[in-house]
């Protein structure tokens, strides 16, 4: 699956990539709009622009592939676009005051391009930023903490290719055992379950499956 376009938060004179949230920041579906697949690399159809603007959040901008394009969305018109990832319409600026309270991770400088999304030692830099209420409380530099995330997850990963394990099987377990004594667990341990879910699922259903053909060849 082609990487997805990131939410934006604009924080300290540079453009960094929300990555992880503890809870939703702003609820665009309580916007109505329709939006409609845009690219490969945005499947939902929107792109939100966040600013952290003294200690204050703010939504700054939203870019959609809106069905049919409104004519105002929280005050503001619409410029068109023709081509920018397949979306065709922004709103801005919106300078929307955000209530937002619990903790977002932001990142940058991501170590290598990827095909699917990267996970969070794959990034050069990383800030963790908590909001009360949609007020700055506190900046915490994780960059040395998930520095040494990246150091475990590459000894795991050497591991299971000297066991001949498939990374991909195995590397969403070894993401959790080694955050789930640091500042990500929160932020992972939601992912985390529903992917075991997702894998309890396909096990049931690869059994299941299995049994249906066993009926069919007695």
């Amino acid at each position: 699956m082609t990487t997805q376009i990131e939410d934006v938060v604009r924080y300290a004179g540079e453009d960094w990539t929300l990555y992880e949230k503890t809870s939703c920041v702003f609820d665009f579906d309580a916007l109505g709009i329709k939006v409609g697949y845009a690219s490969t690399a945005c499947w939902r159809g929107f792109q939100l622009f966040y600013e952290l603007r003294g200690t204050t959040l703010l939504l700054g901008e939203i870019w959609a592939h809106a069905i049919p394009i409104p004519k105002k969305v929280l005050g503001v018109s619409p410029e068109r676009l023709s081509k920018a990832a397949g979306l065709n319409a922004v709103f801005r600026p919106l300078n929307q005051a955000l209530n937002y309270s619990g903790g977002i991770i932001l990142t940058r400088d991501l170590l290598d391009y990827p095909v699917m999304r990267s996970e969070i030692y794959e990034f050069g830099r990383v800030t963790e930023l908590l909001f009360d209420g949609g007020n700055l409380v506190d900046i915490i530099d994780r960059t040395q903490a998930v520095a040494d995330v990246r150091c475990a997850m590459h000894q795991r990963e050497k591991d299971a290719n000297e066991l001949g394990k498939n990374w991909l099987d195995v590397g969403p377990d070894a993401l959790a055992d080694a955050t789930r004594e640091t500042f990500f667990w929160p932020y992972y341990e939601p992912r985390y379950t529903r992917y075991l879910e997702l894998r309890e699922w396909a096990r049931t259903y690869e059994v299941s499956d299995q049994a249906d053909t066993d009926r069919d060849h007695e």
